[in-house]
């Protein structure tokens, strides 16, 4: 009786505490949607982020064909695979059809044909950087959102997986990624970085129960998700070495049964064979556009993407462990200062930088149980790193988000084998709680700055504002010039307006001051992307004869023209570029 009622209390205590978990698993998760939903929709119908148009335009076009009974497929843009491309093409086909049966029957417009063509026509082709209906964008937008918040999750089941179905390491690895502004940033923009991020975290599910078990299926799944994140962003490619490295221990460990030995080696093919059917279920016009893909790809690692005469393409950073400190915002990054110190917070980009060399010595302890979990994440994210630090590569800190999920789980192994080390009574009965006291503490940087850039996205752009302003002040038919990247919201209807165009330019971004003033130019709008002294002081050691021509270009506008207006821009309520208006002298 009495071993019964021992029994009973067991169950009881475990019930409350996985009650207790799976509440706090919730409340992480509102939290990580909160963060990537929130400004969601920041800036429509205007487009804010310059390179949405290089997923969304394609996905339109290629959605376009299938409406229109075309079925071509082609994006016509191979520097990126196109699964996510075709996941939107596919969304914007079910939308448009949607739209067009509601529209109908409500009497909008009078049959499927017309609403189809007013949703794929621009919504307002007076205005610059309005390409499309704000749907298009929206969709995209939240697409990454829905999959970094799917991410947090997986965070939480591979950390349980990974390490003896710790919920301490779980909730601490959600929690950390769940707040992490690399993370919820770039969760909200329409590029391939959070959805890779996911299909990574997959894969690496399966390639633990490899390990663990090593079922036929997990050895197919971890292919297929290597092979899928693939066709999302090249990036996830590396993530083969961890997968041979994992179908080789398991292949040792079955090896003294030869029946179990072949089955383990024929599963590994199996898998294998299933990454690159994976890249072309998201790709597939990887076969049919393979010259052009591949010139694409070699063709930006080795720099033939220059983007002014003169440079060397991506070569931005100071040194090999510049991701960690740099602290001059990029031009490629106008709204975050460009390192994982600004991404992560130092309080955890710190700890994070302990776990890792504590990977290292689990990694080689002979006690360490799993030790190849271990090295799975050692190996991938250090060969990201050196991938993406080597010399020549661009340095955007948002390309980390791949190992995001790795980098938190490995703090919370670190900080839960800290906290099982101390052998004070009182620390041990309040674990649980100094444990979440402590990750609030190192995340409370970083969450802060998630929660202060949506209250700053959450207000209207600079751009908007010098547009309506301009529009209201400035003379009706003006001849105007203006950068291409992040221009004030102007209606073209109203202005003459030119965008760095001119024959005798001296590099692809600068017109020379005289020749516009020759050609009857009225006004010139500047953007701080483009003249900030960031810019101005990193672009002239890399970018030195574009540069120098900007340089010249703002000496003889300051001598010559007269500034008729600044916007300013901050990082707390006025989100954009720092606008100025300059009135060229008759």
């Amino acid at each position: 009786m009495k071993g019964k009622d021992s029994l009973t209390t067991t169950m009881e205590a475990g019930s409350k505490n996985k009650k207790t978990v799976y509440t706090l698993l919730i409340i992480i998760m509102l939290l990580a949607t909160l963060l990537r939903f929130w400004t969601a929709d920041f800036g429509l119908p205007h487009l804010f982020y310059i390179d949405e148009t290089k997923i969304v335009k394609r996905a339109k076009l290629i959605a376009g064909n299938i409406i229109h009974k075309r079925w071509n497929i082609d994006p016509q843009f191979y520097q990126y695979p196109t699964f996510l491309t075709n996941l939107l093409a596919a969304e914007y086909v079910v939308y448009a059809i949607g739209y067009g049966i509601v529209t109908t029957k409500t009497g909008r417009h009078r049959n499927m044909q017309e609403a189809i063509d007013i949703l794929f026509r621009p919504s307002n082709p007076a205005y610059v950087y309005d390409p499309y209906p704000p749907i298009f964008y929206l969709l995209a937008r939240l697409n990454n959102a829905v999959a970094g918040i799917a991410t947090v999750l997986l965070c939480f089941f591979l950390s349980k997986l990974a390490f003896d179905n710790d919920d301490r390491i779980a909730l601490l690895s959600a929690f950390f990624l769940s707040v992490m502004f690399l993370h919820t940033k770039h969760s909200k923009y329409p590029m391939a970085d959070s959805i890779m991020a996911f299909w990574t975290a997959a894969a690496m599910i399966y390639l633990v129960k490899m390990l663990l078990r090593g079922d036929k299926k997990d050895y197919i799944l971890s292919g297929l998700f290597i092979g899928l994140g693939t066709s999302t962003k090249y990036l996830t490619i590396f993530l083969t070495a961890s997968y041979m490295l994992n179908a080789l221990l398991r292949w040792r460990q079955t090896r003294n049964d030869k029946a179990q030995g072949n089955k383990a080696w024929v599963y590994a093919m199996l898998g294998l064979g299933m990454i690159p059917i994976g890249f072309l279920i998201g790709t597939p016009t990887f076969l049919t556009r393979f010259r052009q893909y591949t010139k694409s790809v070699i063709g930006e690692r080795k720099g033939m993407g220059s983007a002014v005469e003169g440079g060397k393409y991506g070569n931005t950073q100071a040194g090999f462990f510049d991701y960690f400190y740099a602290t001059t915002p990029s031009w490629f990054e106008p709204y975050t200062i460009n390192s994982l110190w600004g991404a992560m917070g130092i309080p955890l980009l710190i700890v994070t930088s302990l776990a890792f060399i504590y990977f290292i010595y689990k990694g080689i302890n002979k006690d360490t149980k799993n030790k190849a979990v271990y090295w799975d994440f050692l190996i991938f994210i250090s060969l990201i790193y050196w991938f993406l630090a080597g010399k020549g590569k661009n340095r955007i800190v948002r390309y980390f988000v791949i190992v995001a999920p790795f980098l938190t789980i490995l703090t919370g192994k670190f900080l839960t084998d800290m906290a099982d080390r101390i052998p004070c009574a009182w620390v041990k009965a309040k674990k649980g709680i100094l444990l979440g006291g402590v990750a609030i503490l190192l995340a409370f940087p970083t969450a802060i700055r998630s929660v202060r850039y949506n209250y700053l996205m959450s207000h209207t752009n600079n751009r908007v504002i010098a547009g309506r302003w301009i529009e209201s002040n400035l003379p009706r038919g003006s001849k105007i010039w203006m950068p291409i990247l992040y221009p004030p919201c102007v209606s073209s209807a109203m202005f003459d307006i030119h965008f760095y165009r001119g024959q005798q330019k001296t590099a692809d971004m600068v017109a020379p001051y005289y020749y516009l003033k020759k050609q009857g130019f009225d006004y010139i709008i500047l953007s701080s992307y483009d003249y900030g002294p960031s810019y101005s002081k990193e672009a002239l050691r890399d970018f030195p004869s574009g540069t120098l021509a900007m340089l010249q270009f703002y000496k003889e506008a300051e001598e010559d023209a007269e500034w008729v207006k600044v916007f300013e821009s901050n990082l707390k309520d006025i989100p954009g570029p720092t606008i100025k208006i300059i009135k060229i002298r008759k």
